[in-house]
C-alpha cells in the first residue's frame, strides 16, 4: 500500500489551507491559528467531549508505541554490541 506522508493538521474552511497541529495541541490548546489567513478556529471542548477523548485515547497509544520503539532500539543496539564483543574475543 503507497502512503503518503502527509503533515498532521485539520484544513482551515476559510482558506483550505493545511493547518498543522498535533493531537497533543488539540488536547491541550483551546485555539488554532491558521497561519494563511489568520483564521482562529476555538476548540470546544464540552462539545467535542467525544472527540477529545478519542485523541486522548490515540495519543496514549502513540506514547506507549513510542516507549516499546524504543526499548527495541536500544535492546537491539545493546545486542549489536554485545555480538561485536563477542567477535572481537574469538
Amino acid at each position: 500500500m503507497n502512503q503518503t506522508n502527509k503533515t498532521p493538521g485539520i484544513t482551515c474552511p476559510r482558506c483550505n489551507k493545511t493547518i498543522p497541529v498535533s493531537i497533543e495541541q488539540l488536547l491541550t490548546s483551546h485555539s488554532v491559528i491558521c497561519s494563511s489567513c489568520c483564521l482562529v478556529l476555538t476548540i470546544d471542548k464540552q462539545q467535542s467531549k467525544k472527540a477529545m477523548d478519542a485523541l486522548s485515547k490515540v495519543k496514549k497509544a502513540q506514547d506507549e508505541v513510542e516507549k516499546v520503539s524504543t526499548f527495541i532500539a536500544k535492546a537491539a543496539s545493546k545486542n549489536t554490541t554485545d555480538w561485536s564483543r563477542q567477535r572481537r574475543l574469538t
